[in-house]
């Protein structure tokens, strides 16, 4: 139908969005997407919190239960402690580890440690080197007929090889050496020769029954270094290695005092550290400080961390951090 002047109407319904109309629509749209936008970026930052948290306290866990284990068994020589039992050492190129002030030595912020890897050693955090037997030991399957024969295994549980150092004791005696050679017989017996070659001597204290065990010399030290990212990480270094192994990324302080038993009551009469150490025999626990920070930057605003008494975290610093302190005793020098 037409109008008046002869242009065609439309019904109201009909008609479009006026600019006015489609100008709302698209700032409530703009609106709408930003909040949803905004919910997902949250929700995402709220989720690598919650990851890195939860990896802090298991790194955290883990670093602690490997060096609370370690220094727990400090000085363990299979059954009477090491002044009571007093190893004969043959072993060529012999590791410390005739009396209990050989069980452990601490090192503060590494003073007089030299560090045998490539991973620079982070200054001002402190050192630990641990020494005991591992592992349950095996016991002998036969009788040495002489102190220079063969020991005789019934297994190798624990992979003995040529060139470690092993301890073999029956409780009454202790020797040290080094194996020249593991080898198994036809009948599955394994063989470990100890011969000069290895030795200062191939002779061993004692003649060793089936009641004796053998184990293998363990010596780890554990210390904060610099990892291939840039980052820190702690380190434990083996007995006679070159190479770090890396327990836990993203450490930045390792810090240990040490209980000391002065009158031999089995109670700690101080706490200090390493450098006031006189007497290692003397020590019968580890506190433990460990600090560590999360591998990404998290927070908005850098967080205030205290740590031995001093805040260490950067002002640049957007990482959380985590702390964990405990005491550990040693049990061979506890009752």
């Amino acid at each position: 139908m037409k109008g008046q002047h002869g242009l065609k109407s439309y019904p109201l319904h009909l008609a479009g969005f006026s600019l006015v109309e489609l100008m709302v629509a698209l700032t409530l749209s703009l609106v709408l997407m930003g909040a949803i936008a905004q919910s997902f970026i949250s929700s995402k930052q709220s989720h690598k919190m919650r990851e890195q948290v939860a990896l802090l306290t298991e790194n955290g866990r883990y670093a602690t239960e490997s060096l609370q284990r370690d220094i727990r068994m400090a000085g363990y020589s299979g059954c009477r402690t090491l002044d009571s039992l007093q190893p004969n050492i043959t072993a060529n190129s012999p590791p410390d580890f005739s009396t209990s002030n050989d069980s452990l030595q601490g090192f503060e912020s590494g003073a007089g440690w030299t560090n045998p890897t490539s991973n620079t050693y982070l200054a001002g955090t402190d050192v630990i080197t641990i020494n005991r037997a591992a592992g349950q030991g095996v016991q002998l399957t036969g009788n040495m007929g002489t102190t220079d024969a063969n020991i005789q295994l019934g297994s190798n549980p624990y992979g003995f090889q040529a060139g470690d150092v092993l301890l073999i004791t029956d409780c009454e005696s202790a020797d040290l050496f080094r194996a020249s050679s593991v080898a198994q017989t036809a009948s599955s017996v394994i063989t470990i020769a100890h011969t000069s070659t290895t030795n200062t001597d191939n002779n061993l204290s004692s003649l060793y029954q089936d009641d004796a065990t053998i184990t293998k010399f363990s010596s780890n030290t554990y210390f904060v270094g610099t990892n291939i990212n840039g980052g820190t990480s702690l380190y434990m270094v083996p007995f006679e290695s070159d190479g770090a192994i890396e327990l836990v990324p993203n450490v930045q302080d390792l810090q240990l005092q040490y209980s000391i038993d002065t009158n031999n009551d089995q109670i700690a009469d101080d706490y200090v550290d390493a450098s006031s150490v006189t007497n290692w025999r003397e020590v019968i626990g580890v506190n433990i400080g460990l600090l560590q920070y999360t591998s990404d930057n998290i927070v908005v605003e850098p967080q205030a961390f205290v740590f031995k008494g001093a805040n260490v975290n950067p002002s640049s610093d957007h990482r959380l951090r985590n702390s964990y302190w405990m005491t550990v005793g040693l049990r061979n020098r506890l009752n």
